[in-house]
């Protein structure tokens, strides 16, 4: 595969666990209980995914992934948080700082190997995208590409860019319904990692943002989500 993984963990255990099953499913790999090392290896590894403990003894695994992903030289590598914090707050703090994924412990390494060779897969396939560079205004939301500004109700949103493409992919099909993958497929970015799931948490993080807009973001249980038309 030529793909290589930084594990950060500070369970003995469980790091070993993940080695293992990491190096017989084709990756080479490195270890780390350290936050602050883990922080060197970013950029003396080049890893292509970091699997980042979310409670290491130095230092917390959100400031780790923020350090990552604030660097330019490491900030383009995709980081899933592994951490027994299972609340949602925590959740979008990590995906806040930049986390691509976040799963919660206890995991099966197994479905985790799984979920990491089809993000990989998923990065490397060609993407048609729909964006384009048209003005979009819906219900008092304003989205300018040209500027990459956001504005409800002449009240300026400030956006990741995976929930700009996601609000953007949402608001140019006002009434369509879109599974997540439909919408992974959309708004993932070339070479960019973001799986399914997440596209729920960054549902979330968005409804947070957008004020009374959040009202129009539907979802349709079984389905997906929708922008009321």
């Amino acid at each position: 595969m030529n793909k290589k993984i930084l594990i950060v963990e500070d369970d003995l255990v469980t790091q070993t666990l993940l080695k293992t099953t990491l190096s017989n499913a084709g990756y080479t790999v490195d270890a780390t209980g350290e936050g602050k090392k883990a922080i060197q290896l970013a950029t003396e590894f080049c890893p292509d995914l970091i699997l980042l403990d979310g409670m290491l003894d130095d230092i917390d695994g959100n400031d780790v992934c923020d350090h990552i992903k604030s660097n330019d030289e490491t900030a383009g590598i995709p980081i899933f948080m592994l951490s027994a914090r299972i609340d949602e707050e925590n959740q979008l703090t990590g995906l806040r700082l930049g986390a691509d994924d976040y799963i919660t412990k206890p995991f099966s390494p197994p479905v985790l190997v799984e979920k990491i060779n089809i993000a990989f897969r998923k990065a490397q396939e060609p993407r048609k995208s729909t964006f384009g560079s048209q003005q979009l205004s819906h219900n008092g939301m304003v989205i300018i590409p040209s500027e990459h500004s956001v504005k409800y109700n002449d009240t300026e949103i400030k956006l990741t860019a995976v929930e700009y493409r996601l609000l953007y992919f949402l608001v140019s099909n006002p009434g369509k319904v879109f599974s997540r993958e439909a919408i992974l497929d959309e708004i993932r970015g070339n070479d960019v990692i973001i799986t399914e799931r997440t596209v729920d948490v960054h549902i979330l993080s968005l409804r947070r943002k957008v004020g009374d807009f959040a009202t129009y973001i539907e979802t349709v249980r079984g389905v997906g989500y929708r922008v009321q038309a």
